[in-house]
């Protein structure tokens, strides 16, 4: 999740009540490490104002670590028994969609979960190169073809996100630094030369380092 992501979120959750959000399930949340120190914006920017609000908001990973209050795979009946355990009035799934090979299933165990009303929170990249985690499908929806794969929900807020070129993010860090770290990754990537394919999915980063980045975001309301 990048800031101007968390603050569009955090901006837009602010048109709903305490009771119609609370309490929230983020989804893929990753560890309190990862949401404080690796990427402290999204404690900053997004759970610290929700919590401020008073809405309850549990975390849900793969990782079994601090941080992380429900640990399991999503696609496991299991897990989903402790999420409804919790009986969330709202999910909340960032960046995930790009990273599941089955999107219909997420999609169909995110609907049994939220009750009528419930409220969904979800962003996929939109313009964004490859990142595996540990898969990345290519997925890059506009706002409309999220909402496609949720029949049962309608939108209630929609944008596209759109922030800085790759390259200004790395020229926060300096310049020489900036290039070094675009010569280490080019050179370490050569290892997938073999493997044409993949070796353009890891080096079309360097596509967006001219084009901005961009993220769908939209938030949608179950209607039955």
């Amino acid at each position: 999740m990048r800031k101007k992501e968390a603050i569009a979120i955090t901006k837009s959750l602010r048109a709903f009540s305490v009771q119609e959000l609370s309490p929230m399930v983020e989804l893929g949340s990753s560890t309190k490490y990862f949401r404080t120190v690796v990427k402290p914006h999204i404690d900053k920017y997004l759970h610290l104002p929700i919590k401020l609000r008073g809405i309850a908001i549990l975390t849900s990973d793969l990782k079994d670590s601090d941080g992380v209050d429900i640990v399991g795979n999503i696609y496991n009946t299991k897990t989903q028994e402790k999420i409804l355990l919790a009986s969330p009035k709202s999910l909340m799934c960032c960046n995930i969609l790009e990273h599941v090979e089955d999107r219909v299933e997420f999609s169909s165990i995110c609907s049994r979960i939220l009750k009528k009303n419930g409220i969904l929170i979800i962003t996929v990249p939109y313009s964004f190169p490859y990142h595996a985690d540990p898969i990345d499908t290519l997925y890059r929806p506009t706002p409309s073809e999220i909402h496609c794969l949720f029949p049962d929900f309608d939108m209630e807020y929609t944008e596209i996100i759109e922030d800085c070129t790759y390259w200004v993010q790395l020229k926060k860090k300096g310049i020489m630094k900036a290039v070094v770290f675009i010569t280490a990754r080019i050179i370490k990537n050569l290892i997938w030369i073999y493997n044409f394919e993949k070796y353009k999915k890891r080096n079309n980063w360097l596509l967006w380092l001219r084009k901005p980045l961009k993220v769908s975001f939209v938030v949608l309301r179950k209607n039955r």
